[in-house]
């Protein structure tokens, strides 16, 4: 295995400044051990390479600026093409998570994006870099595979809520964790990158601006809770992903103010709120979020008593 040259180190670093790439060279120590080249691997590991092609991977000559061989991931080679056993063969799916991330880690900087936290919140003496990239797969960046499956191998619980009666569609692949979860990301670790910016790639319509807006989604603000306040990301036993049931959920923030109890028999009292206060992201017509069109629902003159005006 030839060492990359500085010149190779220094392009490849300045890719990552530029943001083309996430993969970063560093120094790799020398092979003492005896070479033992791609060909006689593959003599008995027939088609092994085709995996790798197209991948960071795939093996190359040294001609080429970086040498990638087999033996540079999977030491006691030599040993092995003697005397061919499982026993006498590194293999990094089998092996702990130290000795994974110190063999990736001769070779590549661990996500090493400006504001990546790296490899802290996944790793454990049982999460290493194999426990979400296989090299063999195929798959471009490496990963297991392209569902994002194996997140659901240690977050069991939250696989289990994805089978709750309001869900986001995991399970009819229109998502998956990646679409909201960059896992490597400090912004954002636990909501998912973006917060409710990564909401609203997929729900725009609850994205405004609004002339009127519900502190609750402002995720920019310092009180605002954005989705997540009112919403379960994974799944919720509730209509539309919701943390409580109906008005109980606003009943958490808001009390019942007095004129419900009183005006039109107490009708206020007996209906769900957003029988009324439909807009509940925002509003350019009315700062209580009052449906537009509440007088036709349900009381002609809602808008012309004097109780309730547009801009109110």
């Amino acid at each position: 295995m030839r060492v990359p040259s500085r010149f190779t180190r220094l392009f490849a670093a300045g890719l990552v400044v530029g943001g083309m790439t996430t993969m970063v060279w560093a120094t790799r120590p020398e092979v003492t051990e005896p070479s033992v080249d791609d060909a006689t691997c593959l003599s008995c590991h027939e088609g092994l390479d085709t995996t790798l092609a197209g991948t960071a991977h795939a093996l190359r000559p040294a001609a080429r600026g970086v040498d990638l061989q087999c033996a540079g991931c999977h030491s006691g080679a030599a040993a092995h093409a003697a005397d061919p056993t499982s026993q006498n063969i590194g293999n990094p799916a089998m092996q702990d998570a130290g000795a994974v991330i110190t063999l990736c880690q001769t070779c590549h900087i661990a996500h090493p994006e400006p504001d990546n936290v790296g490899f802290d919140p996944h790793l454990s003496q049982t999460g290493s870099c194999v426990s979400c990239h296989q090299i063999h797969q195929g798959q471009q960046q490496l990963l297991a595979d392209d569902k994002a499956e194996w997140c659901g191998r240690c977050h069991v619980a939250v696989t289990a809520a994805f089978h709750r009666r309001s869900n986001h569609p995991l399970g009819d692949g229109a998502v998956t964790c990646l679409s909201c979860h960059s896992f490597t990301d400090d912004s954002e670790p636990q909501a998912g990158h973006g917060a409710s910016a990564n909401c609203y790639t997929c729900h725009p319509e609850q994205s405004g601006p609004y002339l009127y807006e519900h502190p609750v989604t402002l995720s920019y603000a310092v009180e605002g809770g954005a989705c997540t306040e009112c919403h379960l990301p994974h799944g919720s036993p509730n209509e539309r992903l919701l943390t409580q049931a109906a008005s109980t959920l606003c009943l958490q923030c808001h009390g019942v103010p007095p004129a419900h109890r009183t005006k039109h028999s107490g009708l206020g009292t007996k209906l769900a709120c957003v029988e009324c206060h439909s807009e509940i992201h925002g509003s350019n017509a009315n700062a209580k979020f009052l449906d537009p069109d509440l007088g036709v629902k349900l009381f002609p003159d809602c808008f012309q008593s004097g109780c309730h005006i547009v801009n109110d």
